[in-house]
């Protein structure tokens, strides 16, 4: 998301009620014993990069949204 795409009042209205509810559900959310939370280590985090970076070639990703998540990948040290 980009800020072309907050036009609207409304569209930041929708926005924020949707965060609101997906803090409220974090907040009861209880994990069961089976629950196992997955990680995703640098192996997963540049193979998914690589995939992007072939989607902002061709135009499905912007290149700002694309250096946003590769600026990320970098302070989260994924990048070797």
């Amino acid at each position: 998301m980009s800020k072309r795409d907050f036009n609207s009042e409304e569209m930041v209205s929708t926005l924020g009620k949707r965060i609101a509810y997906l803090h409220q559900f974090s907040r009861s959310f209880k994990q069961g014993s089976s629950f196992i939370r997955p990680e995703y280590g640098i192996v997963w985090v540049n193979n998914m990069l690589t995939k992007l970076r072939s989607g902002k070639k061709i135009g499905i990703i912007a290149t700002e949204e694309f250096q946003i998540l590769e600026n990320a990948n970098i302070k989260g040290n994924f990048i070797h």
